[in-house]
């Protein structure tokens, strides 16, 4: 039909001379996804931060509880600290308690040694005094009375504190004290003998029987009239100086009333009793 515009079939595409119709109605399908997709920009720059946020939030706590683990675990290529490394640790501290107690034990065994070794010289001494005193009583009581003499026990004391076998250290002191070699058939003297190590004083006595045959019977013999060893006062006790020793001395040693006639008589010797004896 003439006059009436032509429609283009369905399909077709309008050419370019046909003029662009702009409808203002409702917007396109490109138009709206443009909107949209402007409304959720905004929104998805939101989410990438607060996602960026809490991965910077979780990188930092990782950081501080990696810092906390390395702060508490031991350093690299080392191990725990126990007793026995503790123990290696303070080494020259177990030595030198060592060494201490070395010579602790060796302070101690020493003074111990330097103890028996006294112990056994002032044995030797006493031993040494009381065995010239007697040969020198026993000497004496062969000889008429008139003939004897006090003053050569101080003598025999005296030799005995010159002679370096015994007195080699120069402390020894023996003195020859009270006594008698007045009667005919006695002589006894106290004798003392004094070191370092102690100070002992005992009666060394010889008695002879009566008569010109008096000789063929005696008694010799000794007694402890006291000892610093065993405290002050009268010795009560046996002295043990190892290879000598002394028993204390007796009342009856005083007694002029003896059993036998050739018991000693202290008191006639002018030795006087000790007290407590």
């Amino acid at each position: 039909m003439t006059g009436e515009p032509a429609v283009p079939p369905v399909g077709l595409t309008r050419t370019a001379a046909e003029p662009a119709v702009t409808r203002r109605g409702k917007p396109g399908l490109s138009q709206s996804l443009a909107v949209a997709l402007a409304r959720v920009r905004p929104i998805g720059h939101n989410l990438g931060d607060a996602a960026r946020l809490a991965r910077e939030d979780d990188v930092a706590t990782r950081t501080l509880s990696r810092a906390g683990d390395d702060a508490a675990r031991p350093p690299a290529g080392s191990r725990p600290v126990g007793l026995a490394d503790m123990l290696r640790r303070w080494w020259w501290l177990e030595l030198l308690l060592v060494a201490a107690s070395l010579v602790v034990g060796g302070s101690v065994q020493h003074a111990f040694d330097q103890r028996r070794a006294a112990r056994t010289l002032y044995d030797i001494q006493v031993l040494t005094t009381a065995s010239r005193v007697s040969a020198e009583e026993q000497r004496q009581i062969a000889l008429p009375v008139a003939q004897r003499s006090a003053a050569a026990f101080g003598d025999v004391a005296d030799s005995i504190n010159n002679d370096l076998g015994v007195n080699g250290q120069g402390t020894l002191g023996v003195i020859v004290g009270t006594g008698s070699a007045a009667t005919f058939t006695q002589i006894a003297f106290e004798v003392t003998v004094s070191s370092p190590y102690a100070s002992t004083t005992f009666v060394s006595w010889f008695v002879r029987g009566a008569g010109p045959s008096g000789m063929n019977s005696s008694d010799i013999g000794t007694c402890l009239l006291s000892t610093s060893l065993e405290g002050s006062g009268a010795a009560t006790s046996y002295l043990n100086l190892g290879s000598s020793g002394l028993q204390p001395c007796t009342r009856d040693l005083w007694s002029a009333h003896q059993k036998t006639s050739l018991a000693p008589d202290l008191a006639l010797a002018g030795i006087p009793q000790p007290t407590g004896s």
